[in-house]
């Protein structure tokens, strides 16, 4: 074999393995397509970014160990997005979204990514409406009046210390889920006697806030 021959011969061998080594460290591609949606509502949230992160935790969940942004995209007006990349093999991968606004919830777990795969998503974002509570009496009769309320309609107990007094004017602020019916059983104690109201109040809008005023 000639010299050249040979050089010839030992630089194919050597690019076939660093070839093999390259394509060790490197999956197939990895195509992500997804929407992201409003939980309650199923409308399309447009403007979110999405980020595809990467850890060098390999595990059956995705724990962010050493994590950084790999990518982002941002969603548009279908709450579409998409990713297509060549994993590392020896690298994990999940996405997290941004909220939309500041009343959607933070981000529950991170979703994992299948490397070498397509990966179709549909990831709903859960969002509150804000209810100012108001209690007032508005009809006192002594200096032990009392009000406390509990969640539950068929509650027999107050989940909370509530307000004493003839004076009570107070309104608290609560996050409540969008679509869920929520009860406020009332005790409301006077004269040594206590009575018991039922409120609800139920929010369609998604970020909405409304008041609930309870008179006693």
């Amino acid at each position: 074999m000639s010299l050249n021959n040979y050089i010839k011969g030992f630089f194919v061998i050597a690019f076939c393995m660093l070839t093999a080594l390259s394509c060790k460290k490197e999956s197939k591609k990895t195509v992500i397509t997804g929407y992201v949606k409003d939980y309650y509502s199923g409308y399309p949230l447009s403007g979110v970014e999405v980020y595809l992160q990467e850890s060098d935790q390999t595990s059956t969940s995705f724990d962010p160990v050493n994590q950084r942004t790999y990518a982002s995209v941002i969603t548009g007006t279908d709450g579409k997005f998409s990713f297509e990349f060549r994993a590392l093999k020896d690298k994990q991968y999940g996405l997290e979204y941004q909220k939309p606004s500041a009343c959607y919830f933070d981000n529950e777990s991170q979703q994992i990514i299948h490397t070498g795969e397509k990966n179709e998503i549909e990831k709903k974002l859960h969002s509150y409406g804000t209810l100012y509570l108001h209690f007032q009496n508005t009809t006192p009769y002594d200096s032990l009046d009392h009000i406390c309320y509990a969640y539950n309609p068929a509650a027999t107990t107050c989940m909370n210390t509530g307000y004493t007094g003839t004076a009570v004017n107070v309104t608290e602020t609560l996050q409540l889920n969008l679509y869920d019916k929520v009860y406020f059983k009332s005790f409301i104690t006077k004269n040594g006697i206590t009575t018991t109201r039922l409120d609800s109040i139920t929010f369609t809008v998604t970020c909405s806030s409304a008041t609930l005023d309870i008179l006693y």
